[in-house]
Parts: structure tokens; C-alpha cells; sequence
């Protein structure tokens, strides 16, 4: 009669303890002050007018990464990267991800 309850318990307290830490390992997305949609219009429109620029294949990436939290819910996120587009797109100069300026 004990084998069984235990059994029990510690199914029951597996399930609990499975479903909480699913729980906290997906953080609901934050409501986001701007929805990353218009402002995804906005930067394609722009990339679609600046074809020229030397920074377009960055500015591509960093627009795909964009897209693809805006479309999991990251708004926020999606527009910090719709403004590093507008910025790469808006400068003159070429500039590659990941490189720091030399003196």
C-alpha cells in the first residue's frame, strides 16, 4: 500500500515540478511601445530606396533578425534592430558588424 502512494507522489510532484520549469524557461514577451510591424514597413520601404548602400548586406541581416522576433513576439527587440537598420542605412560610411573603428 505505501509503494503505490509514493509512486503517486512523486509522479505528481514530477509533473509539477516539469511544468513550472518549462514555465520559467519561456519568458511571456514584454508589450512592446511600438508595433515592430509599421516600423518593419517603414525600414523596408527604406531598404528598398537605398539599394546603393555599402552597408545593404549588413543592413539585410539585421533586418531578417528583426523580422524574425517581431514575428515570436519580441517587439522591442525587433524595433532595436530596425533602428541599427535605419542607422546603417542613413551613414555614408561602410561599417562591418562585429569590427571596431581603427585610429
Amino acid at each position: 500500500m505505501r509503494e503505490p502512494m509514493i509512486i503517486v507522489a512523486s509522479v505528481i510532484l514530477s509533473v509539477t515540478l516539469s511544468t513550472t520549469a518549462a514555465a520559467a524557461a519561456h519568458p511571456a514577451p514584454r508589450p512592446a511601445s511600438t508595433d515592430c510591424r509599421t516600423v518593419e514597413k517603414d525600414v523596408s520601404t527604406l531598404m528598398e530606396t537605398r539599394t546603393t548602400s555599402p552597408n545593404i548586406s549588413a543592413a539585410k541581416l539585421l533586418f531578417q533578425v528583426g523580422h524574425m522576433k517581431c514575428l515570436e513576439g519580441y517587439d522591442d527587440d525587433a524595433n532595436k534592430n530596425y533602428a541599427a537598420v535605419k542607422k546603417l542605412l542613413n551613414s555614408d560610411q561602410q561599417r562591418v558588424p562585429g569590427s571596431s573603428p581603427k585610429p
